[in-house]
């Protein structure tokens, strides 16, 4: 029989491990397959799990199994991170484990791309604090578009909201601004606990826009954090709309949500536009004239039922309604797609691709080349095995942007 080996770790660390990822004794406990008496005994330290239990702890905290072993909690570069949430599903302050692991993981790939990028200047993002809460909304949208490059010579050769997706983000990037996807599998957040978040830092500030969401939803997400960061107000958002704001974050809020429509349909342009010169002054609209103006700019069809609100050319009424239509339409789509079997899923190493973004992608595989990273620290660093690299790789460097 074989002896039983205990691993002796700190219990400290186990408590403060397990807290970092937002887990409570019952969660954990229920991860690590054990009883919570029994990780409340390791955590008091009058009892060690076996070496193949803490295994499974570090496995479940996402932490290496040397950390329970160390004698007091490493370097926390954690950044503090406003929260703008309204749903009334979210308990204010609560986060889930997932996302948790999610904010951990855009901050370990931007500390990741500091370090690995060699001049001090690199990487400057020279538009914090660039624009104020008191500015006009539609004068910060034009400001956006021209620092994307971005006109409506541009916007109309989009084929579909993937493209619109990809052009916003590659000229975003090239700001040094560090894009990336929530996870497609494993451990996540949902879009009911947030629609995204942002990090506003000097170097490589981060934009975190979630996976689980429709494209066009993405794209306003996007938008919407590029607005936070030139505000150097990084935060966690749902993107809810407020006809009226209550506090200090709801006004944020809505000031971001504003810019960011404004952004994906100028007035200028939606105004002249032929659908809307030639629709007259009725305040309801046709469910086919929304699509084309959705399909034209590239932006969902909330967005300019919204948009068209804002400017005076449709009711409250009628846009509480269309937006609960599209609501509606949604959930049924996210249920459908729950229980039937998917086909034409993108390949392992695309996904882990679009979750870490090409520039830091690019940078780790340009240290490798410089022969200052092996190729099991690559592969680390991507948070892939090492088969998958050479399809990264090629994707990274050759393949079309995403």
């Amino acid at each position: 029989m074989t002896a039983r080996i205990d691993a002796l770790v700190n219990p400290n660390m186990l408590i403060w491990a397990r807290k970092k990822c937002g887990l409570d004794l019952v969660g954990a406990s229920k991860r690590i397959s054990v009883k919570p008496e029994k990780l409340e005994v390791w955590e008091k330290g009058e009892t060690y799990p076996t070496i193949h239990q803490a295994m499974k702890m570090a496995e479940v905290y996402r932490r290496p199994l040397s950390l329970f072993y160390l004698d007091e909690p490493p370097r926390d570069f954690s950044v503090s991170m406003t929260d703008f949430r309204r749903l009334p599903e979210i308990a204010l302050g609560v986060l889930s484990p997932g996302f948790i692991w999610e904010k951990r993981q855009s901050e370990i790939r931007r500390e990741i791309m500091i370090e690995l990028t060699e001049n001090n200047e690199d990487g400057i993002f020279p538009y914090l604090n660039s624009i104020s809460l008191r500015d006009n909304h539609e004068d910060v949208s034009n400001r956006i578009r021209e620092l994307a490059n971005i006109n409506w010579d541009a916007q109309r050769k989009w084929s579909d909201y993937n493209d619109a997706f990809n052009a916003w983000k590659l000229a975003f990037e090239q700001l040094n601004v560090l894009v990336f996807q929530s996870s497609h599998t494993g451990i996540t957040f949902t879009s009911n606990e947030a629609r995204g978040f942002s990090i506003s830092e000097k170097r490589f500030p981060v934009i975190v826009v979630n996976s689980g969401d429709a494209y066009g939803a993405r794209i306003f997400t996007l938008l919407h954090e590029f607005t936070h960061l030139l505000l150097n107000i990084g935060g966690i958002c749902d993107c809810e709309e407020y006809s009226k704001y209550q506090t200090p974050e709801q006004n944020v809020e809505i000031f971001c949500n504003r810019v960011a429509g404004a952004a994906l349909v100028p007035a200028s342009l939606i105004t002249s536009h032929n659908i809307v010169r030639q629709h007259g002054r009725y305040t309801d609209w046709d469910d086919e004239e929304i699509w084309n103006l959705s399909i034209e700019f590239s932006v969902s069809e909330e967005v300019i039922v919204r948009r068209l609100l804002i400017l005076g050319l449709t009711s409250q009424e009628f846009y509480e309604c269309k937006r609960q239509d599209y609501i509606e339409r949604w959930n049924k789509f996210k249920e459908k797609r729950r229980t039937t079997p998917q086909a034409g899923f993108a390949p392992y190493h695309r996904l882990i691709l679009r979750k870490n973004g090409k520039p830091y992608t690019r940078q780790v595989f340009s240290a490798y080349y410089d022969k200052r990273l092996t190729l099991s620290d690559v592969a680390d660093y991507l948070g892939v095995k090492i088969k998958h690299l050479r399809d990264m790789e090629h994707e990274a460097f050759v393949g079309a942007g995403f």
